[in-house]
């Protein structure tokens, strides 16, 4: 019986939307305490917050999406953005586009392997889906070999 991708959509942008503005609305109430906790104990460090602010406002959105897409920093970057203050719309909007693009993707992969398979006239084998991970995690091994490779010195 086929799921209904409409609600499981939205069911998913809610439940994100929700998380991360509680978690941005909690920083956001806390976050005094918190700066002045760290204007305290490192008073060389009293304005990195307010320079973060300025440095994020011209490209907040984008921002928050690579900050959320980052494996360990989904909930970092909401507590962060409340903490700095970060403009309400900019912050959800950021939130809504990372959602969209994760949750597409994930359900876009889980299309191709269950059904997608099908649909190119290949068998549904466990094996073709231990190669595709294999191919997976080649590329993501390649293309972080390649972009942290060494750059020679002038």
């Amino acid at each position: 019986r086929p799921i209904a991708i409409v609600p499981l959509v939205l069911v998913l942008l809610l439940g994100r939307q929700f998380g991360a503005t509680l978690m941005y609305w909690l920083a956001l109430l806390l976050g005094d305490r918190f700066t002045h906790w760290c204007e305290k104990h490192f008073p060389s460090e009293r304005n990195v917050l307010d320079r973060l602010k300025q440095r994020l406002s011209g490209v907040a959105p984008l921002a928050v999406v690579v900050g959320r897409l980052t494996p360990g920093l989904l909930a970092p970057t909401s507590l962060a953005c409340g903490v700095i203050g970060l403009r309400y719309r900019h912050f959800v909007l950021g939130v809504f586009l990372a959602a969209v693009i994760l949750d597409g993707f994930f359900l876009s992969f889980g299309f191709v392997s269950a059904r997608g398979l099908q649909y190119l006239g290949l068998a549904e084998h466990p094996w073709l889906v231990l190669v595709g991970l294999a191919l997976a995690v080649f590329l993501v091994w390649a293309t972080r070999r390649w972009v942290l490779r060494p750059r020679p010195r002038c």
